[in-house]
């Protein structure tokens, strides 16, 4: 586990790190993985679908089949988890972020940034929002 959240931080720029990542990309996140990033970021089974983009069925039968996730669904997850790793840098407390990841917000046309990390576009503007955050600029 503290090889994706290393992987994932916003510190994690070189090359080989992000040659690591794309590694777990292509394999998939085992689903003891999985099951550590949903407890730390405490996501229900709902939010996790929504990250991953797969149905709750999809989720189901990964964890019933006890394999890994494809790379699709991981590299959805592992965009969102970039995210918020930056944002637990920001926010510098855990619950914090996630109260205000769940809140719909105004900077964000009153969506909630959880359920927009699961676009290219949402991570870019909750990123930029995350940003602002850190810059003092009201957001």
């Amino acid at each position: 586990m503290s090889t994706i959240l290393t992987l994932t931080s916003p510190a994690a720029t070189d090359d080989g790190r992000a040659l690591q990542l794309l590694g777990i990309e292509q394999q998939g996140l085992t689903l003891a993985q999985v099951a550590q990033l949903q407890k730390r970021y405490a996501l229900s089974d709902q939010e996790l679908t929504g990250l991953m983009r797969v149905d709750m069925r999809t989720l189901q039968r990964q964890r019933t089949a006890k394999g890994r996730l494809s790379p699709k669904p991981t590299s959805s997850l592992l965009a969102a988890v970039k995210v918020l790793r930056y944002g637990e840098e920001v926010f510098a407390d855990l619950d914090k972020l996630m109260h205000w990841m769940r809140r719909p917000q105004a900077s964000l046309a009153q969506q909630s940034p959880l359920a927009l990390l699961a676009y290219s576009t949402g991570r870019q503007l909750v990123t930029d929002s995350l940003t602002r955050i850190d810059y003092g600029v009201f957001v």
